[in-house]
């Protein structure tokens, strides 16, 4: 993976992590950002379920399941997947959390309406793989929905990582959802994501969480 693909899926991390919570929930989001790795920029849509026993992230080109127990990638470009364990992740997180250093946030003083939502703009600033990343982060306050809802994976995914806990916690401070983010490196934009959509659901349908079938395993 290039150094571009790696960065945008640390980025990521101040978005999309998720824990489950007691009701059943339904989150899309636009995500401009290099998908495919040729320095340009894509735009697609991610549907995230969280459920009260498991997590469902599809973006059309990737489907990632998270229960109690293990994390598994799909990956439709080539059919593959990627299952571990909890316990075998600690080499992993142990690597991401070494990549992001010195993450601070502070309130702008500025607003903006993002969608539907009244949001404050905070700008944030990180190291991350060695390169300055800024982000402006627009968060809601008022969303009707638990503010935390977007970060309460990180007990389970990240809880020896020190650095991105740090981070979690700065967000999670704000006391509401980011429910857009801007991220920039020496002035251009490498990732843009944005919340369209949240909302309570009875239950997951059964079909969003069948498996996909006859894909290879890698990472053994």
């Amino acid at each position: 993976m290039k150094m571009k693909g790696k960065i945008i899926l640390l980025t990521v991390l101040c978005f999309a992590v998720y824990l489950f919570a007691s009701e059943n929930y339904y989150v899309r989001q636009i995500i401009i950002a290099d998908m495919q790795e040729r320095d340009v920029l894509d735009t697609a849509y991610q549907e995230t379920y969280i459920g009260g026993d498991i997590l469902i992230i599809s973006d059309g080109i990737t489907k990632t399941f998270i229960d109690d127990h293990s994390y598994t990638f799909y990956n439709y470009a080539d059919s593959t997947y990627f299952e571990r364990q909890f316990r075998d992740l600690d080499e992993i997180s142990a690597f991401s959390d070494s990549q992001l250093k010195n993450f601070r946030i502070e309130n702008s003083g500025e607003k903006a309406k993002v969608g539907k939502w009244e949001t404050e703009i905070y700008n944030a600033d990180a190291i991350i793989m060695g390169m300055d990343m800024e982000m402006d982060m627009y968060v809601a306050k008022k969303t009707g929905y638990p503010t935390d809802l977007l970060l309460r994976m990180q007990d389970k995914m990240h809880s020896g990582s020190a650095n991105i806990t740090g981070m979690i916690e700065k967000i999670k401070s704000t006391g509401g959802i980011v429910v857009k983010e801007v991220a920039r490196i020496g002035g251009t934009v490498v990732s843009e994501k944005q919340i369209v959509e949240i909302k309570a659901i009875n239950r997951i349908d059964d079909q969003i969480k069948k498996r996909p079938e006859n894909f290879t395993k890698i990472g053994q």
